[in-house]
């Protein structure tokens, strides 16, 4: 995806038309933040599920690190397994 995405811009800024000026991208797509960076294109991230769900995901790291869930995913405490 990232060279296809990369000569998409290139063929879009190439043209007489609008130029790409920036992009807005699911934070899920990280390749796509690699690409406009690598562009000098400046990018914005979306986050469209919930709230809640972005901030789980963003304390994974911090959950296992506390031994509330396993490098699996499997949490470690009853209450929540069921």
């Amino acid at each position: 995806m990232p060279g296809q995405l990369k000569e998409l811009i290139d063929k879009v800024n190439g043209s007489d038309d609008d130029k790409i000026s920036c992009v807005l991208a699911d934070i899920s797509l990280g390749l796509a933040f690699d690409v406009t960076a690598e562009l000098g294109i400046p990018t914005a991230g979306l986050w469209p599920a919930s709230m809640l769900q972005l901030m789980f995901f963003l304390r994974i790291p911090k959950l296992i690190e506390d031994g509330l869930i396993d490098d699996n995913g499997k949490t470690l405490i009853s209450f929540l397994s069921e």
